[in-house]
């Protein structure tokens, strides 16, 4: 046996004690699935003092806070566009994470990691280094479209060619995938935050100050990307720009849909671009199959409705749209079928 079969034969057995997770490093959460066992999110935030850097509150406790902090304490986003903006608060919240796990094993988890499309060597490389520093012993990342087809329930290893579509916190990913492969894909830094942040935009406009949190609310409640209710209303509390008391405010669904169209329409253009860019053949297998979307932003009202007006092509949403790429890396651990035929396509492994 040489080296490399030494080597390998060592790497088997100690995988035997390390446990297999998927991560999904999400601007507005942090996804893990322990393999076999069960998955879960955790917001992606961390609230510290500013004068002393000591960490106050952490993921979902740190949500809770936002909008509600005096000077002294500052909320931080570690994680944006599912790329690192600041290693060591990005590391410690990773920790946190993965402090949930059951069994994080003897030699440490073995770690499959989803990156955005796109996303630069380095990205990748300080993404992976965040990992190992978190305590994983071995890590592999894939391409976050395909693992988000397979969570969806596509078949991404057959000839036919599917299109999926992921409409995240901060940024919206689409790919066409055949084979194990990613044919064509795209991405916009437009999605579920930049809807809310319209929302607020346009408070402001009307001297009414609004959090992203009240913004979000109204999106959920009565954002709408294709209404025949158009006359229906919703309320909004904040406070007057002028005044500075409180104030509340209606908003029809006509008025939130004239809001929110122009950021919509830029998610349409990067997907009609993505379909002008994908082969005849592949496209008539999407005209069959349709276009999956998935993502916490594809539950917003209309949306499937919309993206097939723009776009002439069956839209739909996914069963669990947000849990659709933790889902697919669990898949892909659990059938080595797939991971060899994405293997070398569309993963790569740091270890």
């Amino acid at each position: 046996m040489g080296r490399v079969g030494v080597l390998d034969f060592f790497d088997k057995l100690i995988s035997k004690f390390s446990p297999d997770l998927g991560v999904d490093l999400g601007s507005s959460a942090i996804g893990v699935a322990e393999c076999g066992k069960n998955y879960w999110r955790e917001h992606a935030r961390l609230v510290y003092e500013l004068k002393t850097d000591k960490l106050v509150a952490i993921g979902s406790q740190a949500k809770l806070m936002a909008g509600r902090l005096s000077k002294e304490k500052i909320l931080s986003a570690p994680i944006k566009e599912g790329c690192v903006y600041d290693y060591n608060k990005a590391l410690e919240l990773l920790c946190f994470c993965l402090s949930r796990c059951s069994n994080l094993g003897l030699f440490g988890p073995r770690i499959l990691l989803s990156v955005p499309v796109g996303a630069s060597e380095a990205d990748v490389r300080i993404i992976s280094d965040l990992c190992r520093s978190a305590g994983a012993r071995g890590i592999s990342v894939v391409s976050a479209p395909l693992a988000s087809a397979l969570g969806c329930g596509l078949s991404v290893t057959q000839s036919q060619a599917c299109l999926v579509v992921n409409i995240g916190a901060e940024i919206t990913q689409a790919a066409v995938i055949c084979l194990g492969a990613i044919v064509v894909a795209d991405s916009v830094p437009v999605a579920g935050a930049a809807l809310d942040k319209a929302i607020v935009d346009y408070c402001r406009r009307q001297n009414l100050v609004v959090g992203m949190g009240s913004a979000e609310q109204l999106k959920i409640e009565g954002g709408c990307a294709y209404t025949e209710n158009s006359a229906l209303s919703f309320e909004i509390k904040g406070r007057d720009l002028k005044t500075g008391f409180p104030r509340k405010m209606k908003l029809t669904a006509a008025q939130i849909l004239k809001i929110l169209k122009p950021k919509l329409e830029q998610i349409a253009n990067m997907l009609q671009r993505i379909i002008q860019l994908t082969p005849p053949g592949f496209t008539n297998d999407i005209v069959n199959s349709g276009i999956m979307l998935c993502g916490g932003g594809s539950r917003l009202s209309g949306l499937a409705q919309y993206l097939a007006a723009e776009t002439g092509f069956f839209c739909q949403v996914a069963e669990k749209p947000e849990d659709c790429t933790l889902l697919g890396l669990e898949q892909l651990y659990h059938d080595p079928r797939i991971m060899r035929a994405v293997e070398g396509a569309e993963t790569r492994n740091f270890w």
